[in-house]
């Protein structure tokens, strides 16, 4: 839940970029999580409430073998990509790679897709689909859309926060 997290007791001379950095989420993420508004000022002996960082499927929070990124969408949106294996297999699925061809398969929650590496065109259940953005792969993840993963699973998507929650319907 949002109220969870971890406690910060604000040291002297600490400012609130410093503290989002030790824990790993954006200054934006913080300061919303403690309705602090810019220029921050913070004071020796404050807490503040650090949410939850990282990506969570079906409750369970998967590990960090895999970064997360954010790139920008064709209408310059920012697109929260995800670990396409970690996820499908957190909900009981299976993924497979073809290194021929660049693509991942896919199958879970009665739904089956395909995306090739650098491509916006991927398969849904048989049908053609466009993504918003390709997927890419870095340190041997692939990592994909995660609007594009819930709408093709059909599964629930929470991106509020510095936490973003994947689970079944």
């Amino acid at each position: 839940s949002e109220a969870s997290g971890t406690l910060h007791t604000v040291a002297r001379g600490e400012y609130l970029l410093r503290i989002a950095g030790r824990y790993g989420v954006s200054l934006y993420a913080l300061a919303q999580a403690n309705n602090l508004h810019a220029p921050y000022v913070l004071h020796a002996g404050q807490q503040l409430r650090v949410p939850e960082n990282g990506i969570f499927v079906n409750g369970v929070r998967l590990a960090d073998d895999c970064p997360r990124m954010t790139v920008k969408g064709p209408d310059g949106t920012e697109l929260r990509l995800v670990p396409l294996r970690a996820v499908v297999e957190q909900l009981g699925g299976v993924v497979e790679w073809e290194e021929e061809t660049q693509q991942v398969s896919a199958e879970a929650e009665g739904h089956s897709l395909v995306v090739t590496l650098g491509q916006t065109q991927a398969e849904v259940d048989g049908r053609p689909t466009l993504m918003a953005t390709p997927p890419v792969t870095v340190r041997h993840c692939t990592l994909v859309h995660a609007g594009f993963l819930a709408r093709a699973l059909d599964i629930t998507i929470d991106a509020r926060g510095a936490a973003l929650r994947l689970a079944a319907r």
